[in-house]
């Protein structure tokens, strides 16, 4: 399963800090929680969004190599961290700071690392999967993504024409069982 990425975007509040505009085509599996990235990505990471984190002192090292956790941070970082929105098919999916980070004890683990066993891919995991609706279409072969409030609108749609087929088919139940006890009067 593929899908086109055509950007990352990092924001704080309004205003953006850095686009990086993506030539790979994403691989999404479930298995894994964390999102895998190719090394250009990482390395426009570290040089475009960490490195003001560096020099305050707040993230503390960085290795991307997929064996490790590529970046290391204090805690403090969950509040500082731009929110990280994926452009796929034009819409943005949004991920916070507290979302993109891992914390265990006085430290907080960035939640993309690199991928070193194809640099043409993201392998975007789980916590992508959960926090927006996936749908696959097996015969089309495509992945479609949606948030919460365009599924509900979808979802909304389907219940309507559900409720209208079920209304119907029990409206024929009806008939059926009214046609049955005349038939077996006569």
């Amino acid at each position: 399963w593929n899908v086109n990425i055509s950007h990352i975007v990092f924001t704080n509040g309004t205003n953006v800090m850095s686009v990086y505009e993506n030539e790979y085509y994403s691989y999404f599996i479930t298995k894994k929680k964390e999102i895998y990235a190719p090394i250009k990505f990482m390395m426009f990471v570290k040089d475009n969004v960490m490195k003001e984190f560096y020099e305050k002192g707040i993230c503390l090292g960085y290795a991307l190599d997929s064996s490790n956790r590529d970046f290391i941070c204090n805690n403090e970082i969950v509040k500082m961290f731009p929110n990280i929105s994926f452009v796929i098919e034009n819409k943005m999916f949004m991920f916070t700071a507290e979302e993109m980070f891992t914390r265990e004890g006085s430290y907080s683990y960035l939640n993309i690392m690199t991928n070193n066993d194809n640099v043409n891919q993201f392998i975007i995991g789980s916590d992508f999967m959960m926090k927006f609706v996936t749908q696959f279409d097996y015969d089309q072969k495509s992945i479609a993504f949606y948030s919460d409030t365009e599924f509900n609108t979808f979802r909304m749609i389907n219940t309507k024409g559900i409720k209208i087929i079920y209304t119907i088919v029990i409206i024929m139940l009806i008939i059926t069982i009214l046609f049955n006890i005349l038939i077996n009067k006569n």
